[in-house]
């Protein structure tokens, strides 16, 4: 019996990973997505909860609805494609692309004080669920500002970003005001070139009683890279990573606080 069953399941999944490559075909060889996404669907649909291929379907699934137009659909088909380990850090990247071409910058001067939401801000998904954004008041305060729920581990990083548009002018100077709680932390901005190449600001310290202002502009920036200039001829990304694992000897849960966030 025990045989049988592992045949039935063996066909089971046999015929899943067929119907799966019938359905990239639909989609790459005759360019229907609309016939791709009835087909990823049906497969999902006919399939039992444990079934090791629902991950790479719903990935699919979630590419085609992306490239029909439907952000909101892929993210849905992208979060359960997440719940398979084997396809967690392709869904999640997937992921953070639809929201990085959702939430660009589309034109300067940005101004945010985040009283309707967290604004551009990502958070990083290289780092997976380690932080969170939301819009709260910081301690003593009425005031909603921009909240990094973050957790310093050690040895590691985290990071928060935001994307300009291609059609965007060249930032040139970055204002923000941030405080942290119920530890200080260890923060350097970090701008990105459309090759990769990167310039960090010195590092930042923040205060959990009052807030640090700071004003950057682009000569505060030093090259990271050896193929980085002087300056950045465009800037593609900016970047808060927090490296208090590295400098500060505080661990545990911290929220990095955001607000009055000026991008000139």
């Amino acid at each position: 019996m025990l045989l049988m069953l592992l045949g039935l399941a063996q066909a089971q999944d046999v015929r899943a990973w067929q119907g799966l490559h019938e359905g990239m075909l639909i989609e790459s060889a005759q360019g229907d997505l609309a016939g791709a996404i009835r087909w990823y669907e049906g497969l999902i649909a006919g399939l039992p909860e444990d079934d090791p291929s629902l991950g790479e379907l719903n990935f699919w699934l979630g590419r085609a609805r992306y490239a029909s137009g439907d952000a909101e659909a892929a993210r849905r088909a992208l979060r359960a494609a997440m719940s398979d380990p084997t396809m967690e850090e392709t869904a999640r990247a997937l992921l953070a692309q639809i929201d990085s071409q959702e939430l660009r910058v589309q034109r300067l001067p940005l101004t945010y004080d985040y009283g309707t939401g967290t604004g551009h801000w990502l958070h990083s998904w290289k780092h997976g669920e380690k932080g969170w954004l939301s819009a709260e008041p910081p301690p003593d305060s009425d005031d909603p500002a921009l909240a990094w729920h973050t957790s310093v581990l050690d040895r590691e990083t985290d990071a928060i970003g935001m994307w300009f548009d291609d059609s965007s002018p060249r930032p040139e100077v970055f204002h923000m005001d941030l405080r942290s709680s119920p530890f200080p932390a260890s923060l350097h901005l970090v701008l990105e070139d459309d090759k990769g190449h990167r310039w960090e600001l010195a590092e930042i310290r923040t205060s959990t009683s009052s807030w640090v202002g700071i004003e950057a502009r682009l000569e505060d920036f030093v090259p990271l890279d050896a193929g980085s200039g002087a300056l950045p001829r465009n800037v593609r990304a900016v970047s808060l990573w927090d490296v208090t694992a590295y400098t500060r000897p505080d661990r545990g849960p911290n929220t990095i606080y955001v607000d009055n966030l000026r991008i000139e």
